[in-house]
């Protein structure tokens, strides 16, 4: 069994629980402006690149819809 959750879930209980039962995880971790500093140095993003709000995704995905 594999456990994947988003940051809502990133908890030392929740941890532990799933590492008492033997369970693998993957999840993601709360935004943090020190890690992102330190990701940036060694992977920085291409000029240019931006991060779409999810909003601005489904905006984008429903007016594609409407042109098909």
């Amino acid at each position: 069994m594999v456990f994947r959750a988003g940051a809502a879930f990133a908890m030392p209980e929740i941890y532990e629980t799933l590492e008492a039962h033997s369970v693998k995880y993957a999840i993601r971790s709360p935004p943090n402006d020190s890690l992102q500093g330190d990701i940036a140095k060694v992977a920085p993003r291409p000029a240019g690149y931006r991060i779409m709000e999810a909003s601005e995704e489904f905006a984008v995905s429903s007016s594609l819809k409407d042109r098909l």
